[in-house]
């Protein structure tokens, strides 16, 4: 099927590198509208997904985060002021299997406008405060796993600083870095860190419901819409009545080859290929039982911007489709629910 652009706009988005002494502008309080690797900026930092929800459903072992959209609408509930899509994948090439997303699972997060982790106001401007630490930090806060951002529960017995989640990352660390760097201080992320451009405010407000508008629709402000600049979308659509998926998908996206995701809340995805299954019998939100809809697609540009050779020389991708509860349904103690990711691969 294909991509109602009229009904429901299509955004892009792309990455851009943030230098290494800019990478404070990640972490979850200046609550960033995206981050590409490294470890994630936890929207909720307390209730966290579960070790066994982010284990590979083909190896069974922990998976490492992908990317993270910051993503509301203005016609959210009033406990989805905030909310934002968390992906995670398996490192293990051999879990990369043709048209199957069990390396790959993904989690949902809302909070109300009024809560424990960020101002009511608004959260913390990179801008104007610079490198500040969470002002809401508690040491009752959950340790994290060095290598994934996970909830650890394990630590270094040498130097008892170093977190993991599992055994497998903390073997991990020790043999990449942690070895050399054990009962050393070091404060900086080892992994590379992108993050989502946005587009630029023109008018600077301070008036607490013009920001609040703002960020009630911030999804939309921090993705480019994708229109005919360079080509004319309509024509497109006949070209692909007339042709394959797999050229069709090929034209859109040679019209802005670097983008890394495309988000249309409530569309249709922008198929890859005749050839892989599209998604059909999508399950229902696993905890209301309504019916999920399309909300974004990763595309394969991605690929080239996390170095595949980080995480596995066969991990590879046409394109990965995310579908999230049409209801937006509210998750108990505002944690993590986990949505429903459908593979397309070319071959």
């Amino acid at each position: 099927m294909l991509a109602n652009f009229s009904k429901y706009p299509v955004y892009l988005g792309f990455g851009n590198v943030l230098e290494p002494q800019l990478s404070y502008r990640l972490s979850s309080h200046y609550m960033p509208l995206g981050k590409i690797g490294g470890k994630p900026a936890w929207l909720n930092p307390v209730s966290l997904p579960a070790n066994n929800s982010l284990l590979c459903r083909v190896c069974e072992k922990p998976m490492v985060f992908l990317i993270q959209v910051y993503a509301t609408s203005p016609n959210d509930q009033d406990y989805s002021f905030h909310r934002t899509l968390f992906f995670f994948i398996c490192r293990n090439s051999q879990c990369s299997q043709n048209n199957d997303a069990s390396n790959v699972r993904a989690f949902r997060c809302t909070l109300p406008r009024f809560n424990d982790f960020y101002a009511f106001e608004q959260p913390i401007d990179p801008d104007l405060e610079g490198d500040v630490p969470d002002p809401f930090w508690k040491q009752t806060y959950p340790h994290l796993c060095q290598i994934c951002g996970c909830s650890a529960t394990k630590k270094c017995a040498r130097c008892e600083s170093a977190w993991y989640c599992s055994r497998e990352h903390q073997a991990i660390d020790w043999s990449s870095t942690h070895k050399k760097k054990c009962c050393k201080q070091s404060s900086n992320e080892d992994q590379l860190q992108l993050h989502l451009s946005t587009i630029p405010n023109s008018e600077e407000k301070d008036d607490e419901n013009d920001w609040m508008k703002r960020k009630r629709s911030i999804a939309i402000n921090a993705f480019s819409p994708c229109d005919s600049a360079n080509g004319d979308l309509e024509d497109l659509e006949d070209f692909a009545d007339k042709d394959t998926a797999f050229k069709y998908f090929n034209k859109v996206v040679a019209l802005n080859p670097e983008q890394v995701l495309r988000y249309s809340r409530g569309g249709e995805p922008l198929l890859a290929t005749d050839h892989a299954p599209p998604p059909e019998a999508i399950p229902p939100c696993s905890l209301c039982g309504s019916e999920r809809q399309f909300e974004l697609q990763l595309m394969p540009h991605l690929l080239a911007l996390i170095g595949v050779d980080d995480l596995g020389k066969s991990i590879d991708w046409a394109t990965l489709m995310l579908y999230t509860c049409a209801q937006n349904c509210h998750v108990p103690n505002d944690g993590y629910a986990e949505e429903y990711v459908h593979k397309q691969d070319f071959h």
